[in-house]
């Protein structure tokens, strides 16, 4: 017979727990929980839904730029084509390429290499050719062209007198004014009146600067450099 010695306070080993067959659930913050079927497929046709509007925003958006750029390449063709008809209309002046004889050569007021001379103090008003023989008597220009064939001689009153513009009426006296404005432009500027006896017939002399200057200062009543129709006919009948 055999004893089995006992022991103090015997120790036992930790319980452990028994194997569950669902694990534990893990609650972490940043962790969301497994999203259902039909969750899934509401984010899925929500997703669908923003793609289909953004593409039709874009589209919508890209279709009206193209059709604002097409009005304004539309408005700026009219506007072009306005200007273009305007300016065939209406010719823009421009300022003279030329200056003393050169302008006056293109113009017709002096003869040019290629220009019949018998054209000079020819003018064509309202469809009508119109000389200064048509107005003023032949002789009476000659004479007084002879009279002041010397430089530094002319004296635009004594010349009036003697080609007979004294004694015309103010109807012939405006025709005059008009055949001697070379450039249409209403006035008998400085550089024409330089070759204004040229006005008178073809073999008229030039003036000198200092006749030039003289004559624009009797005639030049408001001092603008020029001579107007009315100042022109005011210089006459003095």
């Amino acid at each position: 017979h055999h004893t089995i010695p006992s022991y103090p306070n015997p120790v036992h080993p930790p319980s452990l727990p028994l194997p569950s067959s669902h694990p534990p659930s893990l609650f972490l913050p940043f962790i969301s929980p497994p999203a259902s079927e039909s969750t899934l497929l509401l984010l899925f046709e929500t997703a669908r839904l923003l793609s289909s509007t953004f593409s039709l925003s874009l589209s919508l958006s890209l279709s009206l730029s193209l059709s604002y750029l097409y009005l304004s390449l539309s408005l700026l063709s009219c506007l072009l084509s306005l200007f273009l008809s305007l300016s065939v209309s209406f010719p823009l002046s421009c300022p003279p390429l030329f200056s003393g004889s050169q302008k006056l050569a293109s113009i017709g007021a002096v003869p040019s290499t290629t220009e019949d001379p018998e054209a000079l103090g020819t003018k064509t008003v309202t469809g009508a050719t119109m000389t200064m023989s048509s107005i003023l008597n032949a002789d009476d220009i000659k004479k007084a062209l002879g009279a002041f064939a010397a430089p530094e001689t002319f004296d635009h009153k004594k010349f009036f007198e003697m080609v007979g513009l004294k004694a015309k009426s103010s109807d012939d006296v405006k025709k005059v004014f008009l055949v001697l404005d070379a450039d249409n432009s209403g006035f008998i500027e400085e550089e024409e009146l330089k070759y204004v006896l040229k006005g008178f017939a073809k073999d008229g002399r030039d003036l000198t600067d200092a006749e030039t200057k003289e004559f624009l200062r009797a005639a030049d009543k408001d001092g603008d450099g020029k001579i107007g129709v009315d100042e022109f006919a005011t210089l006459v009948k003095e």
